[in-house]
């Protein structure tokens, strides 16, 4: 039987006894100041409110009058985790309450000890509504088969056993027709997993990846200049250390605001008096209610105002060239590598003696930054002043259509500035992640891949839609020079990838020609935007229904990890893909190589125990299961601390051992790949702006757009999550300058269109973002009529967003985008 995937009157009774009521009593389960980072122990834990049978159909007011306390009814109190550890550098732990194989009750961590200060990693309120999330009557309940067109979200249930030989026999048709290199597995950020990864290295293999969607320009420029030990900065904890902090596109407060991680650190460096100078387009919560500098930004100019810091550094003696050209090369000419061009060195484009032949004066970055001179003049120099200048910055610039320049540009004040490898310094990178004994969040171990062709993340429509044309040179294919086929069996496990890739008309076009990929599978908990275009759907499981070792969040100088049984059983016909692979690798024949005996559950104690060998203070196995929380010290040393102190023995991972202001590997790669008009590699960190940057705005797309994390969603996790939605609602900000012309007010729907699609979404007239500039957050689920008007009813900021590549790193420019907005 054919039906359309929606809630039903049997499966919310389910849930009914365990749902919250609204948004106060979210508010008041977090118990007032202890929203976010860390709390003492003494600090009161105000339980949560609500509870059984406290669903309700009125409308939610957050401003309503808290209801009664809820006491929990007698049960087993178990360990667990929130959903996911991107919002922090970790897993905020999770006190479950388990009755009958339901979850009655869900609070915070309360059980911090002397030895780490007496602090608790309480959650934030995406965590305190994880019950919600993992009870809710939207949840998949057995494995389907696609029944209408593509992206239409009809499906009809069918058995296990004809799902597992349906998803083995188009997975060996795709292999035998086309081969190896014609079969995908979409990154996925919310589980560690991947075992359709591990199966297919046992079967011959699939099209590899490479890099992220949080870091991925970054990751793959700065590599170039620090090499990947570089990728990650001091702990912001550091900065506590410091007298001036200066934080580009940083926002902790919102994207570290899980229990115990950079917002709690971002607070004690507050209480430890240093200066923070916070440059972002908005003011974010970060800085808001604080007594903080916002230094207001044109979007996607950082690069400009970081040149023009150089410059009042290098022109009024704060350099110490000869600290930079022993830990550097290509600061100066005596530092150039041999045979490169005169005058290419960074200094030569600083004070305009090369290249474009433009002194970076405050004057010249004043009009692109659009911050006034005095205020780029004296920040420069509050810097040189410093006595240790911690300089961050967040992963927004790097989002951004020149963000690989820009990125390498904010780094580079560090090493000039001398504020880099001591006491209350960084390196210009995010603070780390800290794991403590274990290196991750224990995973089924990967295996080698036998295809040996792989493409950036970002590049996966392009390689469904073109894949056979897509060379080295021109697509950042690596591994060989041109792929030969395009993708054409697709696996998305546990991601809502297609909702977060820009430009989302052209990925729907490109999905539903069944002649380009011509199998999709896909593993998750909801019906997804993502979900809608499968071919094969599976009901998968979180965390809390099986064994599982998670990372916890880590802050000052501790960490640790959450062990944790069974919360509750799965419910329904709910299987791990890990069992569906399993049985997959079965059909293949390959099934005792791919589980090596164990299941998933058995994966977590082999990993502990092994690791247990080069880290015998880890407890047992047993033991750890029976703490659910251990608490480790992770103490971390200033970035590139070991460096400085010895760069001989400490040599970095770039080709010269040193810090790498010139880079003779990307010049080498600027003069042989093609480029697409305004992009620009460059050798050392320039400015440049980039593909529809503010200099393409029109009379067509007057404004500017760039897009932020939410606070009440992770990416899309928890999009469905009504309470949270009214936490905090989804507008677009615009500056009242902005909205007067165009006569818009707080609480309008207007319309914000780009050159490749439009989207509906409330306004929020702000002084808190600049003039020119408009902002919203990303993640909401896309939810427009594709056979009609395609107007994006949800709102997602990916139906705005370019499909167009960074030049060096193949990523996503997201934050680059030129918009009209409207008044519905």
């Amino acid at each position: 039987m054919s039906r359309q995937v929606t809630p039903t009157a049997t499966r919310r009774s389910f849930v009914k006894a365990t749902t919250l009521t609204g948004v106060a009593a979210l508010a008041a389960a977090a118990g007032g100041g202890s929203l976010f980072g860390c709390a003492k122990e003494e600090a009161p834990q105000e339980p949560a409110v609500g509870g059984a049978g406290a669903e309700t159909d009125a409308p939610v007011s957050a401003a309503a009058a808290p209801a009664q306390a809820y006491v929990p009814e007698e049960g087993e109190v178990k360990w667990g985790t929130c959903t996911h550890w991107g919002c922090g550098s970790g897993y905020c732990p999770m006190r479950f309450h388990v009755k009958d194989n339901t979850i009655t009750y869900v609070e915070s961590d309360n059980t911090g000890t002397p030895e780490f200060g007496g602090t608790q990693a309480r959650a934030c309120l995406r965590g305190r509504s994880i019950r919600r999330w993992l009870n809710h009557p939207d949840r998949l309940t057995s494995p389907m088969k696609r029944v209408g067109k593509r992206g239409e979200g009809k499906f009809e249930e069918i058995s296990w056993d004809e799902a597992i030989d349906l998803f083995y026999s188009e997975l060996k048709r795709v292999i035998d027709t086309y081969g190896n290199e014609a079969v995908y597995s979409a990154f996925s950020s919310t589980v560690e997993e991947r075992p359709f990864e591990r199966l297919c290295g046992f079967i011959g293999g699939r099209l590899g990846h490479y890099g992220t969607d949080s870091l991925g320009q970054l990751m793959l420029s700065i590599c170039h200049m620090y090499g990947y030990t570089g990728l990650f900065g001091s702990a912001l904890s550091e900065a506590a250390n410091s007298d001036l902090v200066v934080m580009f596109g940083n926002d902790p407060a919102t994207t570290r605001m899980s229990g115990g991680s950079g917002c709690y650190d971002l607070a004690r460096v507050r209480e430890a008096g240093a200066r923070i100078v916070n440059i972002d387009y908005r003011l974010n919560e970060s800085s808001s209610g604080h007594p903080e500098e916002w230094l207001p930004i044109r979007s996607g100019t950082d690069g400009a105002l970081a040149s023009a810091i150089a410059y009042v550094l290098i022109t009024e003696g704060f350099v110490d060239e000869g600290f930079v050209n022993k830990y550097s090369i290509g600061y100066d000419e005596t530092t150039m590598p041999e045979g490169m061009p005169e005058h290419s060195s960074y200094k030569d484009y600083i004070l305009g003696t090369g290249y474009d032949m433009v002194p970076k004066t405050p004057e010249w970055a004043s009009p692109i930054t659009q911050i006034p001179v005095e205020k780029i003049t004296e920040l420069a120099r509050a810097i040189g002043n410093a006595k240790a200048a911690f300089i961050v910055q967040g992963w927004g610039p790097q989002r951004h259509s020149n963000g690989e320049n820009a990125n390498r540009a904010i780094a580079a004040l560090t090493l000039i500035s001398g504020h880099i490898g001591r006491a209350g310094t960084n390196n210009g990178m995010r603070e780390p992640y800290r794991s403590g004994s274990l290196p991750s969040n224990i995973i089924v171990p990967s295996v080698p891949n036998p295809v040996e062709a792989s493409i950036s993340m970002i590049s996966m429509v392009d390689a469904i839609d073109h894949g056979e044309t897509m060379t080295a040179v021109a697509d950042g294919v690596q591994g060989k020079d041109k792929l030969d086929v395009g993708i054409k069996f697709l696996v998305c496990d546990a991601t809502n990838i297609l909702n977060q890739r820009g430009d989302f008309n052209r990925t729907h076009d490109v999905l539903c020609d069944e002649s380009k990929c011509e199998f999709i599978v896909v593993n998750d908990l909801f019906l997804s935007p993502t979900a809608r275009y499968a071919d094969l759907l599976f009901p998968d499981i979180t965390k809390h229904e099986r064994t599982a070792v998670s990372n916890t969040v880590s802050a000052g100088d501790f960490g640790g990890y959450i062990v944790n049984e069974k919360v509750v059983d799965p419910s329904f016909q709910r299987r791990s893909f890990y069992d569906v692979c399993t049985e997959v690798a079965d059909r293949f024949g390959v099934k005792d190589q791919f589980t090596e005996g164990h299941s998933l559950d058995e994966w977590q104690r082999v990993i502990w125990e092994n690791t247990q060998e080069s880290a015998p203070s880890l407890p047992s196995f047993d033991e750890a299961l029976k703490q659910g929380v251990i608490r480790e010290e992770t103490p971390y040393p200033p970035a590139f601390q070991a460096y400085f102190d010895d760069p001989e023995t400490n040599r970095l991972l770039t080709p010269s051992g040193k810090i790498e202001l010139f880079s003779t590997t990307i010049y080498g790669i600027a003069n042989a790949w093609e480029v697409g008009e305004k992009d620009v590699i460059s050798p050392i960190p320039v400015y440049d702006p980039g593909f529809e940057s503010y200099e393409d705005l029109s009379e067509e797309y007057p404004l500017y757009l760039s897009g932020w994390h939410p606070k009440n969603r992770i990416h899309s996790t928890f999009a469905n999550i009504d309470v949270l939605d009214q936490s905090t609602r989804h507008q677009l900000w615009i500056n009242p300058i902005d909205a007067k012309t165009r006569g818009i007010q707080t609480g309008d729907q207007v319309k914000v269109r780009s050159p490749r699609g439009e989207v509906l979404i409330e306004a929020r007239v702000t002084p808190r973002i600049m003039p020119g500039i408009v902002g919203m957050q990303e993640g909401t689920w896309h939810d427009a009529d594709m056979d009609g008007d395609r107007v994006d009813k949800g709102g997602n900021i990916n139906t705005l967003c370019s499909g167009r590549l960074s030049p060096l790193a193949k990523h996503n420019p997201s934050n680059s985008i030129i918009v009209q907005v409207e008044k519905r």
